[in-house]
């Protein structure tokens, strides 16, 4: 039996969607059917129409949507998934999911950087989004990788 991992994202990402679809195909394709990748996103009116990088910057409003994802990786733990993945560069709340729960819990961020620094001396982080760039850099410097990074931009004009 494959193992099973919870693709969580901060997207209203619903399954059918092409970004949901295109997900499953690439670790479809990449994992060679020892990998069973299922996606999850959170409910669109968390965002009241808007972009979810336009909110998450603000710190209030990412620990109240963002505060869903532990329980997410509980659901995901007793439905029996062997891992549970962060779809997120951010890494929002990645030391509170890995506490509530005894399943690995991975990061896009943190593998990112982590590859990055096995295959160079440095490594950079290109967003999309400019209130990202914060939580970013929050993050590596959690991680005490900014020696490994040379910086974190976001593209101009932001694509929002």
């Amino acid at each position: 039996m494959p193992i099973r991992l919870w693709h969580q994202s901060v997207t209203p990402l619903q399954r059918d969607s092409d970004y949901a679809k295109a997900l499953v195909r690439r670790a479809e394709t990449v994992l060679q059917g020892q990998v069973s990748v299922e996606t999850f996103g959170l409910p669109a009116e968390n965002y009241d129409g808007n972009p979810p990088s336009s909110l998450l910057g603000n710190a209030f409003m990412n620990h109240r949507i963002l505060g869903r994802f532990i329980d997410q990786a509980i659901t995901a733990e007793r439905q029996g998934y062997d891992g549970f993945v962060v779809g997120s560069f951010a890494d929002p709340l990645l030391t509170e999911l890995r506490a509530a729960v005894d399943i690995h819990v991975v990061s896009l961020l943190e593998t990112s950087l982590l590859v990055g620094c096995t295959l160079g001396h440095k490594a950079a982080v290109i967003t999309t989004a400019p209130n990202v760039v914060k939580m970013i850099s929050r993050s590596i410097n959690h991680y005490r990788l900014w020696e490994r990074v040379s910086e974190v931009v976001s593209v101009d004009p932001p694509l929002l």
